[in-house]
Parts: structure tokens; sequence; C-alpha cells
């Protein structure tokens, strides 16, 4: 009888653990050495003419915090607000990856990494929040 109890207890915690834990978005284990961002001007490319680059490296933290509360979530984003291109200084090509930016009616900024709109992922509140205070300081 102890044994089925704690065989029950071992299954119920594996089965609620993988019930709880979501996709995150994926980042290169490198720290990013640059952040640009621009108005987008929609999905398939990366508008080039930036309106904000970081400018310290707390700024850039934020970023990679923001990245990082990201999970998937199954939701439909509309045009982009924001491109917004990481920078792992692994050379011209291969180090940089471009994230599009939605924001979603409860506040949170949705990110899509270009030429994957399928997959969206959610940051939270509290880490959009410092991000979109930087971007719209300059808008």
């Amino acid at each position: 009888m102890k044994y089925i109890k704690f065989f029950i207890s071992v299954v119920l915690g594996v089965v609620l653990a993988g019930c709880s834990s979501s996709e995150r978005m994926i980042i290169s284990e490198k720290t990013i050495q640059n952040v640009s961002v621009s108005k987008s001007e929609g999905y398939g490319g990366l508008n080039e003419a930036f309106l904000w680059t970081a400018g310290s490296l707390t700024e850039m933290k934020l970023f990679e915090e923001m990245i990082n509360s990201a999970r998937k979530e199954e939701v439909k984003t509309g045009k982009p607000a924001y491109d917004v291109l990481l920078d792992y200084g692994e050379g011209e090509s291969g180090g940089e990856r471009v994230i599009h930016i939605t924001e979603s009616d409860d506040g949170r900024w949705l990110l899509t990494y270009d030429g994957h709109q399928d997959k969206t992922y959610a940051a939270t509140k509290e880490s959009s929040q410092p991000v979109q205070d930087l971007i719209e300081s300059v808008d």
C-alpha cells in the first residue's frame, strides 16, 4: 500500500510538472552584444531605419529578461509594432536574430521570430513594461 501511494504521488507530480511548464523562447547562449529597434513594416523582414539602439549593458539585459520570460502561447497577432535586431557578436551573419513585437490587449508583449510567425511567445507584463518604456521614450 505504501508503494502504491508513493507511485501515485510520483505520477501526479510528473503530470502536474508537465502541465505547468511551457515552451520558452530560445535565444543564443551567448551574451547579447547589441540591440536595435525599429518601427516594423510587417512580417518577413527587418526595417533597418533604427529608432533606438541600446546604449548600456543594463538596457540589453532588459531585453534579455523580457525574452527569457516569454512562453509559447496560442494567440493570433496583428501587424507587429516593432522589429528588434539582437546581435550576439558572432560575425555579420549567424549572430543576429530578428524578433517582431506586438502588444497584446492585456499589456504583455508578444514576440515572434522573423520567419516563424506561427510561433508566438508572450512575455510577462513585468518584463515587457521596462522595454516598452525604453522604446517609447524615443518613439
